[in-house]
């Protein structure tokens, strides 16, 4: 305690006489960092020299001589470019005391690169009494310390820290327990070992000459600056939390990347576009760190920095299908330069490129460090499920080609590795095809097609982010779009969708924009091979989506053809079957697996035999009475990807979109069922709003056997897009998809089995911003208040 002690007041008299005096070390002209170099690091000279550059043409051309670059972001698009990134170089760290000279801070104008650096450190670690990183044990882990402080060489010099077992350590403490002294203002003789003791840390000095009180100041001043509790230092947010997570135990440290860091990896043109994707995120002039309680320290700066981060892949010609390995490992070594990224498949290490940047931070507000690391850390990492999507609906409401590009690369920001298009609905046909150029020109709205360059690009785009397309479709139902080029194979296009005075069972349609393919015409098939075969050859993923759901009864009554059909003896149900059997081979034709929403198999009125749906081909959909529909799904045999509306509707609780609607026009309570008041869903069916904890806590394997649970292939978020469009569309699907997102990578538990929810908000709160700070418009979970008092916006401690 009175080694503390003395620390202490070393670091008091140093803070209040820093300014005055200028630190002089005798038979040397080299100099130390100031205190806050190492405590919350020098200010950013990129952001000063940006804002003083027109006021000094000076700073211009030492901009231009370091290749700093303090221009407005990129804003350049293409295939493997994010146009949020800025690229620019970090300040190179032997630039850093001439920045200091430039200050005034040091009377000695000679570069830290000109001394000698400290060559080691020698530390013991105490077991008896661990200190805590995060919820493990602290335990004593390799580090080596190649660059940064640097000392007079005739003073001392410091061994390096090396692994040591507690048995090593108990019996060292033992045997030295009448040889401990403590550093004093005296002078030590030359050679003699004196142990300082710091919390669980020892530290042996080997003293070369005489060691005046500066410089036992300076020392003290450097083993104050080490981490009192790892656990309150170092922090990095990655999302979605990886499956194993492996800090180093020793102190945990921020390791500056290089200047000159950079990526080795194979040849592969999607690794190539990976890479530079990753390169420039974690080069942004002003890179990200958490929003902490006042006071929160990083981790202390390291004196090695990262030079290299080797890649690894073992199979670089998987292609990116349903089922592919998607596995990496990451590790980032306390004794070397060199990261290492090994990965089965490019796919795996697109994600693993993700993880790294998101472990990339800055030091801190004001350091000059842009670029740190924690670490030592290993990352061995996989996703629990193989299929992670979302759905978003192009047809309701367009969304420019930008908006879709910019939703993939948040995708891939959180290992999303689907994008459902549902292109495709009553209300419009967007998608332009060579064979039937009628359906996009009549049906589509104006000017707002996709066409085929288009498709290639997202498709492009998307394989380039590790992100499958997936079209849909949506047949025989929601098909009114149709009706403009093809009337004659249609049915109820054009009428009213619910007649006032009738029962919700006449309707025509669940919403307005009524309308069906026709089973019963021929030409009816003739149009949905063209549709087929020409979207087949625009994807290349091997899933296509043919929708089959809401099949309306009263939409097919209201045709003759069908009403005889059934009035000789027929039924609906056969009507669906007859669609199936005609197109269901058109699609596996083409070696795809079919995907239909659940309805085709499980709706109460219009459904088909399980035997015209194969298992081997057929994957459901589901999202209606949530876990009930996918036990229902799996104890039949089929695999499924869940939907609930109950958990992972988007764009539910945003009110009612009909227009002429006396329901709203309470002014105390309802009449009859609750609407406005007592809980009524305000027009909004799948009511109430999804929240991200809604999204978070659900188990979609919930219910099932163990032989059930594996033919969840996974799950995906929809946006129906009635009242979305590119306008709201970052805030409606951020960050609730990346709830979604989580569970599906590495699960809502911990090890213990306990839902995960209470630490989460912290970790996705965090991850939002960071987002917003890649160009997605994320939408705010909390007042920032919360991030900076953790726990006390929490409904229970």
């Amino acid at each position: 305690m009175e080694n503390l002690r003395k620390v202490a007041e070393a670091r008091k008299i140093l803070e209040l006489n820093l300014l005055k005096q200028k630190m002089e070390i005798e038979a040397s002209q080299c100099h130390l960092p100031d205190l806050d170099d190492f405590d919350r690091g020098a200010p950013d000279m990129t952001d000063t020299i940006s804002r003083a550059s027109a006021l000094d043409p000076e700073l211009s051309s030492y901009k231009e001589h370091n290749g700093l670059n303090t221009e407005d972001p990129l804003t350049r698009q293409g295939v493997g470019d994010d146009p949020t990134l800025e690229e620019v170089p970090a300040t190179p760290l032997d630039e850093l005391g001439k920045l200091q000279d430039s200050r005034g801070d040091h009377a000695s104008g000679v570069p830290y690169s000109a001394c000698t650096p400290i060559s080691a450190l020698k530390a013991e670690v105490a077991t008896d009494q661990p200190v805590e990183l995060g919820s493990g044990p602290f335990n004593p882990m390799e580090a080596n310390f190649e660059q940064g402080l640097t000392i007079p060489q005739d003073e001392f010099t410091v061994v390096k820290y090396r692994k040591s077992r507690r048995k090593r350590s108990l019996k060292k403490n033992k045997d030295s327990a009448n040889r401990k002294e403590s550093l004093g203002p005296e002078q030590i003789s030359e050679a003699r070992k004196k142990r300082v003791t710091y919390n669980s840390l020892h530290f042996v000095v080997h003293v070369h000459t005489s060691f005046k009180p500066v410089n036992k100041l300076i020392l003290l001043i450097f083993l104050s600056s080490l981490p009192r509790k790892v656990a309150e230092n170092g922090k990095v947010y990655v999302w979605p939390k990886p499956i194993s997570v492996e800090w180093g135990t020793t102190p945990l440290f921020s390791i500056p990347l290089s200047s000159n860091f950079e990526i080795a990896f194979p040849s592969h043109k999607t690794l190539s576009n990976a890479v530079s994707r990753c390169k420039r995120a974690v080069n942004l002039s002003k890179q990200w760190y958490p929003i902490e309680r006042t006071g929160a320290k990083p981790a202390p700066i390291s004196f090695t920095q990262l030079e290299k981060l080797n890649l690894v892949v073992f199979d670089l010609n998987a292609d990116l299908q349903h089922g592919v390995d998607e596995s990496y490992n990451l590790t980032v070594p306390a004794n070397g330069t060199v990261a290492t990224l090994s990965a089965r498949t490019p796919w795996g290490a697109i994600w693993g490129l993700e993880t790294f940047s998101q472990i990339v931070r800055r030091y801190n507000a004001t350091s000059i460090y842009s670029r740190v690391i924690v670490g030592p850390v290993m990352i061995m990492d996989y996703p629990l499920f193989p299929h992670r999507g979302i759905v978003l609906d192009t047809s309701r409401n367009f969304y420019p080609v930008t908006d879709i590009l910019r939703s993939i690369r948040a995708l891939s920001y959180n290992k999303i590795n689907v994008f459902h298009w549902h292109i495709t609905d009553s209300h419009s046909f967007p998608l332009e095809l060579p064979s039937e150029p009628a359906l996009a020109h009549k049906g589509s709205y104006p000017g707002m097609t996709y066409t085929s360059q288009d498709v290639r690009e997202i498709v492009e785009y998307g394989r380039n982010y590790g992100v499958r397309v997936i079209p849909e479709i949506d047949t025989p139902g929601h098909t009114l779009s149709w009706a403009k080029a093809y009337p004659e194979i249609t049915t109820c296009s054009d009428l009213f969708w619910w007649e006032a005075g009738t029962s919700w069972d006449d309707r025509k349609a669940s919403e307005p924009g009524s309308g069906h393919l026709n089973p019963l015409h021929p030409n009816t098939y003739k149009v949905v091979n063209n549709v087929v075969n020409d979207v087949a050859s625009m994807f290349p993923d091997n899933f296509f989506h043919a929708g089959n759901d809401e099949i309306i009864p009263g939409c097919w009554m209201a045709n003759s053809d069908i009403q005889k059909f059934v009035s000789g003896g027929g039924n609906l149900s056969e009507v669906l079957e007859k669609f199936v059997k005609e197109t269901y081979p058109l699609i596996t034709a083409h070696n795809k697996t079919v995907i239909y929403w659940e309805d085709v198999l499980l709706d109460e009125k219009i459904k088909v035999r399980p035997e015209l749906l194969p298992k081997e081909t057929t994957i459901l959909q589901s999202w209606n009475n949530g876990p009930n529909n996918t036990k229902l799904i799996t104890a039949a045999g089929y695999r499924t990807i869940v939907s609930s509306t109950d958990f992972f509707y988007l764009d539910c609780g945003h009110g009612g979109w009909l227009g002429n609607d006396s329901r709203y026009d309470k002014q105390v309570s309802d009449d009859g069922s609750p609407f406005n008041y007592a809980g009524g869903n305000g027009g909004s069916y799948c009511a109430p709003f999804k929240t991200w904890q809604r999204i978070y806590d659900y188990d979609i394997t919930y219910g099932l056997s163990e032989e059930e649970a594996k033919l969840v292939l996974g799950a995906e978020v929809a946006l129906w897009s009635e009242q979305a469009d590119g306008t709201v569309l970052d805030a409606r699907l951020w960050p609730r998809a990346s709830a979604m997102a989580e569970i599906l990578w590495s699960g809502n538990k911990d090890s213990s089995g306990q839902k995960r929810y209470a630490e989460a908000i912290d970790r996705l709160n965090q991850w939002r911003y960071r987002m917003v700070g890649r160009g997605i418009n994320a939408e705010p979970l909390q007042p920032m208040w919360c991030l900076l008092n953790p726990g006390m916006c929490n409904l229970n401690q």
